[in-house]
């Protein structure tokens, strides 16, 4: 099994805050449950590229979905920093989001 080392980043996010999830692997799973278990803030949306493969067990959804919701942060669940400042550049230049309100 492996060791679970991925804390969301709680110092980074203000508590009671709405944010969007993106990435439901590994790490957003993780995410996920530390979230709900300390109720700190409120997942308006978990999005995933591949949301329609996923499990059944977890409402994810499509990232244009982050179009039809209002939010405090976009917290990127997903291990690899290339692939995450990959995820922010396209979240500022898509969506037209202020890089101050990605996270990962």
């Amino acid at each position: 099994m492996e060791k679970n080392n991925y804390i969301f980043p709680f110092d980074c996010i203000t508590k009671n805050s709405n944010i969007v999830l993106y990435g439901a692997g590994f790490v957003g799973k993780i995410y996920y449950r530390q979230i709900t278990k300390l109720n700190y803030c409120n997942i308006v949306v978990w999005v995933d590229k591949n949301a329609e493969n996923l499990s059944k067990h977890y409402k994810v959804s499509l990232i244009t979905e982050i179009r039809n919701v209002e939010f405090d942060y976009i917290v990127i669940a997903i291990a690899d920093k290339t692939v995450c400042e990959k995820i922010e550049d396209e979240l500022m230049a898509v969506y037209g989001l202020q890089k101050e309100r990605i996270v990962y």
